[in-house]
């Protein structure tokens, strides 16, 4: 699971369009990852859910974001070398989440919308130990939330923030299993 500290890295990575980010797989290699979006859209809800602000982020958050839709307009003009692979048909979804996030963290607060409003939705798993739904994307474990997975296996687990009876990170429902709840209570 991404901390705050992981969520400023990727934030930065992004600025400075740095390997590993998706700013650079759009700008160095031609490439859209839906994989690297998700980081970075995580992050910056990640740093809005713990009320990480400044002025440093904000910028890097703009410039960044900036940096994304200039991208994806180079990708449609015919002017221009920049064509990305694997770009989305469902482009405005992606563009959505990113004004969602990016309106988040300059109205420095976490907008009430429900996953079901947008367009784009996340993958969403049931664990097999709990029965919890959760973001595929936030657990190691294909099967598993990151509750789960870190009390079973040691995987780094959520640093959970609820709203409404979900985490806004994982989407973990706080649920646990007989036998979770049993190695819990034997600790």
């Amino acid at each position: 699971m991404v901390t705050v500290e992981k969520a400023k890295e990727i934030i930065e990575k992004n600025y400075s369009c740095s390997e590993g980010s998706f700013v650079a797989a759009l700008n160095d290699k031609d490439l859209f990852s839906p994989e690297l979006f998700w980081e970075y859209y995580n992050s910056i809800t990640i740093l809005v859910a713990e009320d990480i602000f400044s002025e440093e982020i904000t910028a890097q958050i703009g410039i960044s974001y900036q940096s994304i839709l200039k991208l994806f307009i180079y990708h449609f003009s015919e002017q221009d070398s920049c064509h990305l692979e694997n770009f989305p048909e469902d482009y405005n979804g992606y563009i959505e989440r990113l004004d969602y996030a990016v309106e988040s963290y300059y109205t420095r607060r976490q907008m009430a919308l429900s996953e079901d409003k947008f367009e784009l939705q996340r993958e969403i798993k049931t664990c097999d130990e709990c029965g919890s739904k959760y973001y595929a994307m936030s657990s190691k474990m294909q099967s598993m939330c990151p509750e789960c997975a870190s009390i079973l296996y040691g995987y780094d687990n959520c640093n959970h923030v609820f709203k409404g009876g979900r985490c806004i990170k994982c989407f973990w429902d706080g649920s646990r299993s007989n036998y979770i709840d049993s190695l819990i209570k034997g600790k």
